[in-house]
């Protein structure tokens, strides 16, 4: 995936939320969020907002290389918008990503490069922010896991890694159904 921050739109995330859009998977502002860098919000039943981040390209093997961005389609800048609207309305969030930060469970890698560790971490471990953030869930690792953060807001929730539904690295296929209780 390139990354295409100063353009309107990706043409390859572009190609993709139209079928989103043609299979009404997305809304008209979610196909356009989705086509500028891969990725959206929504607010579910008034209870809490989704948020899907676009973690393909902090990935310590993206190619190309795009390291020389400090904020790859501006998602940070637009990841701590959301949540801060999402307090206005005074609803939790939920963050949902294919590749979590952190360091990979087979080969103890590091996932996503360090400076966008760190940009990640200064959000979702923010005083303000963090505690409104009930949950990030990932997959990727193709493992179960429950993760926390060390700098974690009190209020903050868990990182969950989701298995695979593939037996490629020996585990078991799996997958998780997710309820939420809106009385949080």
């Amino acid at each position: 995936l390139n990354v295409t921050t100063q353009k309107k739109y990706n043409p390859y995330l572009l190609e993709l939320a139209g079928v989103f859009d043609y299979n009404r998977v997305f809304s008209k502002r979610e196909v356009k969020q989705y086509s500028y860098g891969g990725a959206i919000s929504r607010v579910i039943d008034n209870s809490f907002t989704l948020i899907s981040i676009n973690t393909v390209i902090y990935s310590s093997y993206h190619k190309p290389d795009d390291t020389n961005e400090d904020d790859p389609f501006y998602q940070f800048k637009w990841l701590k918008k959301e949540i801060r609207n999402s307090i206005r309305m005074k609803l939790p969030v939920w963050i949902v990503g294919h590749i979590p930060p952190g360091t990979e469970t087979y080969g103890y890698t590091q996932l996503w490069h360090a400076k966008y560790v760190k940009s990640y971490l200064s959000i979702v471990q923010h005083p303000r922010l963090g505690r409104h953030i009930a949950a990030q869930i990932f997959g990727h690792v193709h493992a179960e896991e429950i993760r926390t953060m060390e700098n974690a807001p009190e209020g903050a929730g868990p990182i969950f890694t989701i298995g695979s539904i593939s037996p490629v690295y020996y585990n078991n296929p799996s997958f998780r159904a997710i309820e939420y209780d809106g009385a949080r």
